[in-house]
C-alpha cells in the first residue's frame, strides 16, 4: 500500500510516455498516482483530453524551474515543431507566460513526501532537468526519487558548458537516468 507517484514533465501533446507508464505502473500498483506537467497550454489541453478517462492521471498546466521570477511566470518559447522543443531557454518569436513552480515546492504544496513512497521521476522539458535537479538537490529531495527517465541531453544543444557542469552535478550525487521517450515507444 505504498503510495507510487509517477512524474511525466513534458508530456506534449500526446502524453505517450505518461500513458504507457501508467498502463503499466497501473497493473502492479494499487495506490498509484500520475501527473503529467505541460507547459505549454494548448499541448496540455491535448494531453488532458488523451487521458481525461483515466482517473489516477492528472494534467498539470505548470513550468517547472529553479529560479522563480517575482511575477511567478515563466517564458516558454514555441518551436516550429508543434510544441516538441518548446523551452525557457531557446528564444524564438512565439511565446507564451506560463505559470511556474519548483518541483520541490509542489510536492510539499501537494502533501507528496518523497520519502515516504515510490517516486519516478522523467522528465524531457528542453534544458530545464538541469532546474529541476538543483532544485531536488536545494530541497534534500533528490535521493529520495527512486527512478530517473528520460534523455536529459537538451542541456548539450543549448549551452555545452553547462551540460557539462550538469553531468557533473549528476555523477556527483549518483544519479542516473534511464534513457526513456516516445522514440521508445515507437513500433
Amino acid at each position: 500500500d505504498t503510495p507510487v507517484y509517477y512524474f511525466d514533465m513534458g508530456t506534449h501533446r500526446h502524453a505517450a510516455e505518461l500513458d504507457f507508464a501508467h498502463r503499466l505502473l497501473s497493473a502492479q500498483c494499487r495506490n498509484l498516482a500520475a501527473f503529467g506537467f505541460e507547459a505549454n497550454r494548448d499541448a496540455w489541453q491535448c494531453a488532458s483530453r488523451a487521458l481525461a478517462g483515466e482517473p489516477r492521471v492528472q494534467m498539470i498546466h505548470l513550468a517547472v524551474g529553479f529560479e522563480i521570477p517575482e511575477s511567478g511566470k515563466l517564458r516558454l518559447y514555441h518551436s516550429p515543431d508543434g510544441g516538441l522543443g518548446d523551452s525557457s531557454y531557446r528564444r524564438s518569436d512565439s511565446f507564451e507566460d506560463v505559470d511556474v513552480v519548483r518541483f520541490s515546492d509542489w510536492l510539499r504544496t501537494n502533501g507528496v513526501d518523497p520519502a515516504r513512497s515510490v517516486c519516478l521521476l522523467r522528465m524531457n522539458i528542453e534544458g530545464a532537468e538541469y532546474d529541476v535537479i538543483r532544485d531536488l538537490l536545494q530541497a534534500g529531495l533528490a535521493d529520495s526519487i527512486d527512478g530517473y527517465f528520460g534523455m536529459w541531453d537538451d542541456v548539450s544543444k543549448i549551452d555545452v558548458a553547462a551540460d557539462r557542469d550538469f553531468r557533473a552535478l549528476l555523477a556527483k550525487h549518483g544519479i542516473r537516468p534511464f534513457t526513456f521517450n516516445g522514440r521508445d515507444l515507437e513500433s
